[in-house]
């Protein structure tokens, strides 16, 4: 099967114009045409469209990656002009008259290359009548990348069935095929050569798509963009597949999670070229590494010339997707990089999402967390401590509460609301520390590969607090010799108190019910000559709940 092209090109720089968007001075019924524009000219700025004689312009600051919403309109002769975003009628690029037929709905897309001086808009036409079959989706394929020139591509659907296009032209377009509704995976190669492309996604029942073929194989920079070609609203950017590494590549980004760390830079393999990372922020993926050990350099801010906050070897996978976090405090000589994978291709059923856990917070010790998914049963996991983490799981997408709990306790201590989306993997990331008032849950998605600066933080419904009623001062005194440390506390009321002492992993090393204590300021000796060296969490309890925490770094 071969792909054919919808439109003729008379000259460069004509618009081929089938049809515009809707003003409200005519009556909209389900038959009337609809037109909507879609730039895929990478290094061409935004632009403005304009329809007869109304201003201001219908599509406006439509840029590269913009598919424009659904504009009816009667059916006709029409007159239509293309200018740079912003600029008056009269400065137009383009004008061009066309004629609009009933139960149509037309695509402009904006095609080629400024500095190629190739670029030339194709017009693809559907009718507003054809709908998929029952568990169907109509799909229909779209080359747009100049540089890639004849292209051969392969969709599979989730019942393993092929559809095969060979040696496809640039803007060149087919007709729908149907496949069943779910995952698909589409693989694009130069015609008669290697593949260079890899993408999966779902499609969903009663969808028309079209796949646009967008980027520079050369540059490691194609994609297919996801268009709805039966939803009337704007997407500002078009949804793309998920990227499937290919070769001997891999994916990898890193993220900053550490609180008390300030800015920091970051070096690969001897090159700065991620730029400044502030806390909470995620880079964007990589995509160019070979698979194998590169070399990580962590500084603080401007002072790459000095040594380095962490030097340390990273191992990116090929074909797969790493994430690098940076972990701990300095301050204790926990700060770390922590590597976390996923396979891209294990995709989570359609209109669902795939979480997993990541608990970063300095000194949380053991934590229960409970998420409650959109719909579904809640995911429960028990003594998460620092550093820990949990395989991806599917779930419900869309909203969703996580909340805190010391084991033994009752009520959560942190309750927090936010958004999951669907199709996409994504990190919960439990961060900051209780002790400086701010911890948080965030959001990292990890099969968004752009950057996420700074991630999404979900909303707290409930936050950290520790009982200040019982216990009105804390700290920790360490002996000259190591073996020791000294609680000092101070108590409003009379209460019952224990403590307990949790390594950097979360693990309990000590604990010790200090008996009934009066109001006033008290002190107990915890002996330490079998804890080695390393940041510790101790915290104090009255009636089964933690009053207070402190932390300690402990040198032998």
């Amino acid at each position: 099967m071969r792909l054919r092209s919808h439109v003729l090109l008379s000259t460069l720089f004509s618009l081929v114009l089938i049809g515009v968007s809707a003003p409200t001075l005519f009556a909209q019924t389900d038959s009337l045409p609809k037109i909507r524009v879609v730039h895929v000219v990478p290094d061409a700025p935004a632009f403005d469209l304009y329809l007869d004689e109304i201003t201001p312009a219908i599509f406006q600051g439509v840029r590269y990656g913009d598919a424009s919403k659904n504009f009816q309109l009667q059916p006709g002769q029409h007159d239509a002009a293309i200018t740079a975003a912003n600029a008056p009628k009269e400065t137009a690029l383009f004008s061009q008259q066309a004629f609009a037929n009933l139960d149509s709905a037309y695509t402009i897309f904006a095609t080629g290359q400024v500095q190629a001086l190739d670029i030339a808009p194709i017009v693809l036409t559907r009718s507003l009548k054809r709908v998929p079959a029952s568990g169907r989706t109509l799909v229909r394929l779209f080359h747009a990348s100049l540089p890639a020139g004849n292209v051969k591509v392969k969709v599979t659907d989730i019942a393993s069935n092929e559809t095969i296009f060979d040696n496809v032209p640039f803007r060149s377009a087919s007709d729908y095929f149907s496949v069943p509704s779910g995952n698909i995976r589409v693989e694009v190669s130069k015609a008669g050569g290697e593949v260079f492309y890899v993408g999966t996604g779902s499609v969903t029942q009663g969808a028309l798509l079209t796949l646009v073929g967008v980027g520079t194989p050369e540059a490691n920079s194609f994609k297919m963009y996801v268009l709805s070609d039966n939803s009337d609203l704007a997407k500002t950017p078009m949804d793309t597949l998920r990227t499937e590494r290919t070769g001997n590549k891999g994916a990898w980004r890193m993220i900053h999670l550490s609180p008390t760390s300030g800015n920091l830079e970051v070096g690969v393999d001897n090159a700065s070229d991620k730029g400044v990372l502030l806390f909470r922020d995620a880079t964007d993926v990589a995509d160019d590494l070979d698979g194998g050990n590169h070399n990580v350099k962590v500084w603080h801010q401007g002072e790459t010339g000095s040594e380095p906050l962490i030097d340390k070897d990273v191992e990116v996978i090929a074909n797969a997707y790493r994430a690098t976090y940076v972990i701990g405090d300095q301050g204790s000589g926990t700060l770390d990089l922590l590597s976390l994978t996923a396979d891209p291709s294990a995709l989570p059923p359609p209109g669902q999402a795939s979480v997993r856990l990541l608990n970063a917070a300095l000194d949380t010790a053991l934590i229960d967390v409970r998420i409650q998914f959109a719909s579904g049963a809640p995911r429960d996991v028990s003594s998460s401590g620092f550093r820990n983490f949990t395989s991806y799981a599917n779930a419900a997408a869309g909203s969703a509460t996580v909340t805190l709990t010391r084991p033994g306790a009752q009520a959560p201590f942190l309750t927090a609301t936010g958004n999951i989306p669907a199709d996409a993997f994504s990190t919960l990331i439990i961060l900051g520390s209780i002790g400086d008032g701010n911890l948080s849950v965030n959001l990292l998605v990890d099969s968004d590969e752009s950057e996420q600066a700074p991630m999404l933080k979900f909303e707290e419904t409930s936050g950290v607090e520790w009982d200040q009623r019982i216990v009105n001062q804390f700290r920790i005194v360490e002996s000259s010799t190591s073996e020791t440390i000294r609680l000092q506390f101070g108590l409003q009321s009379a209460s019952d108190i224990s403590y307990r002492m949790y390594d950097a992993l979360g693990k309990l090393v000590g604990s010790d019910n200090l008996g009934f204590r009066s109001s006033g300021e008290h002190s107990h000796v915890v002996d330490v000559q079998n804890v080695t060296s390393g940041l510790y969490l101790v915290t104090l309890s009255s009636g089964g709940e933690v009053v207070a925490t402190e932390r300690v770094y402990i040198a032998k």
